[in-house]
């Protein structure tokens, strides 16, 4: 049987209360906001594991907190987030993923629990030998970054002088690209769920969406309904009070 040679690179960082989604406080609570993103991290790697075809790898942040994703995942093979930057994460994981043996590799976050399941796969039918095959695969975000990142090899010059959480992240990466040489295939548009207004858009996309799609995002959206109610209602108040 062919050996699978295909992965999904899931970056996470452990969801502790004050250090993930913080920008969604308010209208939530620092625990909500954590308990949140520990629904869209279930999600995100649900989604990742319907994939035929693929393996899902699961890198995680900070590296001591190897014992709470194993206990969450006990499925999930894990292996600790390294470097610095984010391109210094993302080279690290990719590097992971070569020394394994897999040749086509895909990364995301678990900041877009709703990324459709088609859009890896498209990354993935785009990195697959052939006269028309890319070097590199981007899904560009709204926020002018990116929700995937697709090579079929190593290519650590594409992460170097890139200026991270900043919007210029995808156009940076594009003309990187292109210095290097390597052929492109761009994804259809995303989001991340950063923002108020983000997670406003989350809750309408999966109103009219299946009920299959982010199982525990709609769970954990339904018991902060009340609290999300009052608090995005209060929030253009709090915003003029401060002067924003």
């Amino acid at each position: 049987m062919e050996s699978v040679q295909q992965v999904i690179l899931v970056l996470a960082k452990q969801p502790v209360a004050g250090q993930v989604k913080t920008r969604l406080c308010p209208p939530l609570a620092v625990e909500q906001a954590a308990g949140l993103a520990e629904a869209f991290l279930h999600d995100t790697l649900a989604n990742a594991a319907r994939i035929d075809g693929a393996h899902v790898l699961l890198s995680h942040a900070p590296p001591e907190a190897a014992e709470w994703f194993a206990a969450q995942f006990p499925e999930m093979t894990c292996f600790p987030q390294t470097g610095g930057s984010l391109g210094e994460r993302l080279v690290a994981a990719f590097e992971t993923a070569w020394s394994r043996g897999y040749r086509r590799c895909v990364a995301i976050g678990a900041d877009s629990p709703d990324l459709p399941p088609d859009f890896l796969r498209a990354a993935f039918e785009a990195l697959r030998p052939g006269p028309e095959s890319a070097d590199v695969v981007l899904g560009p975000a709204e926020d002018g970054g990116y929700t995937l990142i697709g090579l079929r090899a190593a290519q650590p010059a594409l992460f170097q002088d890139i200026p991270w959480s900043t919007g210029q992240v995808l156009d940076r990466t594009l003309a990187q690209a292109d210095a290097l040489g390597l052929r492109i295939h761009l994804l259809p548009e995303w989001y991340d769920v950063d923002t108020p207004a983000d997670l406003e858009r989350l809750r309408a996309h999966l109103h009219t969406a299946s009920q299959e799609i982010c199982p525990a995002t709609r769970q954990k959206l339904k018991d902060l309904t009340p609290c999300l109610t009052t608090g995005l209602a209060a929030l253009p108040l709090l915003r003029k009070q401060r002067g924003n």
